[in-house]
């Protein structure tokens, strides 16, 4: 078990530990590693905002997607279904969530 400290400065290291506990999700700083413009846009923006997470990266058929809550699962199969990629999860904190931040949105899909 992860006990989490909520002093100043300990958010990441939380969030790296519980991630590390899951052993499952990747952590990703949105605000140190934007986000591929080509990747952004294979999830529209109007399911981006409704469900937090944004597109990272795309590799042969593999689309990394940075997510709030990365144990939603359904969410993963609703995307593999919508982009026809399979996805891989990483998580991302609520200061570089993706409501607060999209570069490389376009302004309409």
């Amino acid at each position: 078990m992860v006990l989490c400290t909520h002093e100043p400065g300990d958010r990441e290291t939380d969030r790296k530990a519980l991630a590390f506990q899951l052993r499952i999700f990747r952590t990703v700083n949105l605000a140190e590693n934007a986000p591929d413009p080509t990747a952004v846009i294979l999830i529209p923006k109007e399911v981006a905002l409704k469900r937090v997470c944004v597109a990272v990266r795309l590799e042969k058929n593999l689309l990394t997607v940075a997510m709030s809550d990365p144990l939603l699962f359904s969410l993963v199969q609703d995307l593999e279904f919508q982009t026809g990629y399979r996805i891989k999860q990483s998580w991302a904190t609520r200061a570089t969530s993706p409501t607060r931040s999209r570069p490389g949105t376009p302004t309409k899909r």
